[in-house]
């Protein structure tokens, strides 16, 4: 059973954007169960390398879009970017130390990134994007 399931309430009307959002809860539920099913901590590295080279990728794609757009809201949503990168950035450093990340503070973590980040943040530049039909 997925950790965390695709709905259409996520879709923020950027075809583009919603295919990397879709990507991502795929990769987030991969890692989750490597986890719970205490897979090697070689193979969660990888799986979170993974997932923070497309974090960083699909953080890139929607900042371009919105410095294309002079979207206003453009540096606080920049901000939470940085934010969830340096999270991802310290799951990698206690992973090379050896240690398996909290799966409940990660659990809110991706909830936060997945469900609160896109609802929010996303959806609103997405509406922002459709009224200039970009």
């Amino acid at each position: 059973m997925p950790f965390f399931e695709w709905d259409d309430k996520f879709n923020i009307g950027v075809y583009e954007i919603d295919n990397q959002h879709k990507n991502l809860i795929y990769l987030v539920n991969i890692f989750f169960e490597s986890i719970i099913s205490n897979n090697d901590i070689e193979e969660i590295k990888l799986i979170v390398n993974e997932l923070s080279e497309y974090i960083w990728v699909h953080f890139q794609t929607e900042e371009k879009l919105m410095r294309d757009i002079d979207y206003q809201d453009y540096y606080t949503h920049q901000i939470e970017h940085k934010r969830f990168a340096k999270y991802i950035g310290n799951v990698q450093e206690k992973l090379i130390k050896g240690d398996v990340p909290d799966i409940i503070e990660l659990g809110d973590f991706m909830h936060d990134l997945l469900v609160n980040h896109v609802l929010v943040f996303d959806q609103h530049y997405g509406s922002v994007l459709k009224d200039k039909k970009y």
